[in-house]
């Protein structure tokens, strides 16, 4: 028998587990030009509450490769999906699946070796500190109240940090000197919706961020305020 084809319509969309990506990086962004206002008007200086945020980067660090002293050495943030699974209890066969993504988001710190009155400070120990810091700060950002829902309400029910490791990248088989990272892991709950229906109008959502050559993400519109949790 010939299958005949049942679906009448372009699929022209992109799924939950891309949009919860892009909302990642988008809140990190948002919230790290906002930290750097704040820090302008306490007299503290912005550029440690300055990030670069890409997604789905595959070595976004060999940004800090180069002797060239004028180099840009904010942290970076590298956000992208790992894995997803799917809970077929909790889902609907025809329209609804319930989805748990997994999502790495890797904080990236540069330091340079230099010498103090107390003796030597080694690039590699300044790197693991900011790599620190900077993974610091992600978390605050991700898991504020304010953040519960991703600003997907209706989608996401859950997000929640599994994890942070710390770890050195790797070119070549060789450890990258002054530069380390630490991983955090983040799992979100959400529904992923089949074309059968009509599904749940993703209130909000308006990922309007652009993407370089590199990966980097950066801000092209004004985004509105994501929903408050309910108490």
């Amino acid at each position: 028998m010939t299958i005949q084809p049942g679906i009448a319509q372009l699929i022209d969309k992109v799924d939950v587990v891309e949009l919860v990506r892009d909302r990642i990086a988008e809140i990190l962004l948002v919230e790290s030009e906002q930290q750097q206002q704040l820090a302008r008007a306490a007299n503290k200086n912005p550029e440690l509450w300055r990030l670069r945020v890409y997604t789905e980067a595959t070595d976004p660090w060999e940004a800090y490769i180069g002797d060239q002293r004028d180099k840009d050495v904010a942290p970076i943030v590298n956000v992208y999906w790992n894995a997803s699974t799917d809970d077929a209890h909790a889902s609907n066969a025809v329209e609804r699946q319930k989805v748990t993504g997994t999502y790495h988001v890797d904080c990236y710190g540069y330091g340079r070796s230099r010498e103090t009155a107390g003796g030597h400070v080694s690039g590699d120990q300044q790197a693991a500190l900011e790599a620190q810091r900077v993974a610091r700060l992600v978390r605050n950002i991700i898991m504020a109240g304010h953040y519960m829902y991703l600003g997907m309400r209706k989608v996401v029910s859950k997000r929640w940090r599994d994890s942070a490791t710390a770890f050195q990248p790797v070119m070549d088989g060789h450890a990258v000197q002054h530069i380390m990272g630490v991983r955090l892991v983040f799992s979100v709950d959400f529904n992923e919706l089949s074309l059968q229906t009509q599904g749940v109008p993703l209130a909000g959502i308006s990922i309007g961020i652009e993407r370089l050559s590199d990966g980097l993400v950066y801000l092209t519109a004004s985004y509105p305020e994501p929903e408050e949790p309910t108490p």
